[in-house]
């Protein structure tokens, strides 16, 4: 039982990983002209600034990123759930 439960738990935590690791990924798209940039390759001050006609982005990613969180804190939440 406690072999199957450290299993368990351990390909969660790979899943999790594997969802912040995609999350990085991002590629940040302007509203207003389509220009589209990575994320990665970005200062974080202006992070969602676009660079072809100054745009700020900021509000549909940080809405994004928050929604991700919360999704995350439900799975964890509903799978710690199964052990107690």
């Amino acid at each position: 039982m406690i072999k199957r439960a450290k299993t368990y738990v351990f390909a969660f935590f790979v899943y999790l990983y594997n969802m912040i690791k995609e999350n990085k990924k991002n590629i940040i798209a302007c509203d207003k002209c389509s220009w589209s940039w990575d994320e990665a390759d970005t200062e974080p001050h202006d992070m969602y600034v676009c660079h072809k006609c100054g745009n700020d982005n900021s509000e549909k990613y940080t809405e994004k990123k928050d929604n991700l969180k919360e999704s995350i804190k439900l799975k964890v939440n509903k799978r710690l759930r199964r052990f107690t």
